[in-house]
């Protein structure tokens, strides 16, 4: 029970300041827009499907950083190129980029709530 906790935890770390910098950038930016006197309902959609793209783009590569990991890993030794690719550091990457569009979505849906 301590080991899946511990990798909960692991896991939360790891995402949580993208998360947390998706839903600060979403908030800052729908508030400038309130101040400055735009319509605020327009951009709260603009700013969700912003956000949309970047987790749809995390996500899938993700999930193509799974499929492919070991091939490329393979590849680069066959081929000796140095990059420093690893599919372990990709899936973190790709996981921090899913976390941040899930946050910028997430500030987009608060901020519509409270405006609208």
């Amino acid at each position: 029970m301590r080991t899946a906790f511990r990798a909960i935890r692991h896991r939360v770390r790891l995402v949580a300041p993208a998360g947390l910098f998706g839903v600060i950038l979403a908030v800052a930016f729908l508030a400038s827009l309130g101040l400055v006197g735009r319509s605020v309902p327009i951009w709260v959609d603009s700013t969700f499907a912003f956000g949309g793209i970047w987790f749809g783009f995390g996500l899938l590569s993700w999930a193509s950083s799974i499929m492919l990991g070991r091939t490329i890993e393979g590849l680069q030794a066959r081929m000796d190129l140095g990059t420093g690719w690893t599919e372990t550091r990709s899936r973190r990457a790709m996981a921090r980029v899913a976390a941040f569009g899930a946050g910028m979505m997430l500030g987009a849906t608060g901020v519509g709530l409270f405006v609208l």
